[in-house]
């Protein structure tokens, strides 16, 4: 009779820690090869059927095995894995600036000596509805996007979920936003654009 062994089981919780976040990692790398999105968000509401298998698995043998070292580590890869498309998000947000790094896919464009902010312009919000936006890493994308290709932005945040985005700067032109985000394959419009004397405006994004 075949007997599950404990790699087995551990296996199982890896796997559903990814297919928890499949539309998280999963799509970041994908990023690294310009590809968009793929799709994984249609897992999205199976989300607490697969962190479920996690936590059974892990539970199941853990009681089965007692391998503490193993247990640690195999909860420790499933729930940063599950927990993946939160972290992102809150990067998003611009509340987390460790995952500056995330794989993108996207080309910076080179600068000029022409693209030097001067403090003497105004400082400038421009808050945008974008559609198409499905996951996270969608959004991490479209963030880096910005910031890498469209002259004058300094920060960038992305709701991927109501699909507003707002980015912060100087001397921003709304057609190069239009423009990056549309290159992207999604739709968007401004909807509102405000200005503010020199000097006062966001710190540069980190």
């Amino acid at each position: 009779m075949y007997r599950v062994g404990a790699t087995q089981i551990y296996g199982a919780a890896m796997l559903g820690g990814l297919l928890s976040s499949s539309c998280c990692v999963i799509q970041l790398a994908l990023n690294m090869f310009s590809v968009g999105c793929a799709g994984f968000s249609i897992l999205t509401p199976y989300r607490p059927l697969f962190m479920g298998l996690t936590t059974a698995s892990l539970g199941y043998s853990h009681l089965k095995h007692r391998n503490p070292q193993q247990t640690v580590l195999a909860v420790s890869i499933a729930m940063a894995l599950a927990g993946m498309p939160e972290l992102v998000q809150l990067y998003n947000e611009g509340q987390l600036r460790l995952l500056r790094a995330l794989p993108i896919g996207v080309t910076t464009a080179p600068l000029s000596s022409h693209d030097a902010l001067s403090l003497t312009q105004k400082q400038q919000s421009v808050k945008l509805q974008v559609d198409g936006l499905r996951c996270a890493a969608c959004g991490a994308r479209l963030k880096q996007a910005l910031l890498a290709q469209v002259r004058g932005v300094r920060r960038a945040d992305v709701e991927f979920v109501s699909g507003r985005v707002e980015v912060q700067g100087q001397a921003i032109s709304k057609d190069a936003l239009l423009g990056c985000i549309s290159g992207l394959g999604y739709t968007s419009r401004v909807i509102e654009f405000q200005e503010e004397p020199p000097g006062i405006g966001p710190s540069e994004e980190l």
